[in-house]
């Protein structure tokens, strides 16, 4: 043999202090960050937005900085590109969070971005409000990228909303609600959002077998049979 077990258990262990080690570094790093996400939100009100947990709170909360910097909701959701440029023949935009499918704005952060869609991802499965977004737009024919980037928008004007109360009143939190606007607990929107994904979900397959059975058929019929002579 052109190797020894001993060999492979020293570079085994090798790898495994190196494992470790790592392990230990990431470790102090977190702790780290949690200390100064302490000091920035020591009440943890970003992480009680959906879709925010210690690590995208943490993140987004240091990107961001100072919210009043920005002007409005639709201004911090620009900043995070989650809105369409704007038609020349108009503002390209129509209720429900929609849009005339212009591109995104490129002039704001991409990092952002990239988490608050993260977010989004998780806070249409947990956020009735949220999942509402999305089921809505999937019937309508958007593709799903199209779909969460909406209910990123909706995240963004959220968020500079929450921090905008922060500075009245520091203990203020996300209030989950449902579709009728009511306070009601985390585990109930999450009961209404499963229920819509469902829905979608039966919907979609009901199409799908209405398309099948709709469909017309390509099979040839038979030649005609010849009269016998």
């Amino acid at each position: 043999m052109s190797f020894t077990f001993e060999c492979v258990q020293q570079r085994v262990d090798c790898l495994l202090n190196q494992l470790e080690l790592i392990a230990k570094q990431l470790k102090e790093i977190e702790d780290r960050i949690a200390k100064l996400h302490a000091e920035v939100d020591p009440n943890a009100a970003s992480r009680s937005l959906p879709g925010f947990g210690k690590h995208i709170s943490a993140v987004v909360d240091s990107a961001v900085g100072d919210i009043t910097r920005f002007s409005s909701g639709v201004a911090f959701s620009a900043y995070i590109r989650c809105v369409p440029r704007e038609n020349s023949t108009g503002d390209g935009r129509v209720p429900d969070g929609e849009h005339e499918r212009q591109p995104l704005r490129k002039d704001g952060n991409r990092y952002l971005q990239s988490h608050f869609y993260l977010a989004a991802e998780v806070a249409r499965r947990y956020d009735a409000e949220c999942a509402n977004i999305y089921v809505n737009l999937m019937a309508k024919g958007r593709h799903h990228k199209q779909a969460i980037i909406a209910v990123a928008r909706r995240l963004g004007t959220r968020y500079y909303a929450l921090k905008m109360r922060q500075q009245i009143d520091p203990k203020a939190s996300y209030e989950f609600r449902d579709l009728h606007g009511r306070p009601i607990t985390k585990r109930e929107a999450k009961v209404i959002a499963d229920r819509l994904n469902h829905a979608r979900k039966e919907n979609k397959k009901k199409a799908s077998s209405a398309r099948k059975t709709q469909k017309p058929s390509t099979t040839k019929p038979d030649p005609p049979i010849p009269e016998s002579l």
